[in-house]
């Protein structure tokens, strides 16, 4: 069944999210909107001085700080990611989706 991310995503995967997004990254802090299930990641790069920021979304991102971009095929690795430990809303009021 369908997980709220904001509620029940551990650290551990957000920081795989991070990883599969920006290779190099560092959470410095997590914010949890539970009323909209979200996260906004405030993480640094290896190799670059200042902090970015970016909304973890279930089944995207948004709000990416300027000056960064995401490969489209770690973008769909985020995706497969979110699918695969029901994260997406892929997985909502699916009634295919019987376990």
């Amino acid at each position: 069944m369908f997980r709220h991310m904001s509620e029940e995503m551990g650290k551990q995967d957000v920081e795989i999210c991070m990883m599969l997004l920006f290779e190099g990254s560092r959470i410095i802090d997590i914010y949890r909107d539970i009323k909209m299930n979200f996260l906004e990641v405030e993480f640094v790069i290896e190799g670059r001085s200042e902090e970015f920021h970016v909304s973890l979304l279930p089944d995207g991102i948004e709000d990416l700080s300027a000056g960064l971009t995401v490969a489209p095929n770690r973008l769909y690795e985020y995706r497969q990611f979110m699918v695969a430990k029901r994260y997406s809303e892929l997985w909502k009021d699916n009634i295919f989706a019987v376990f």
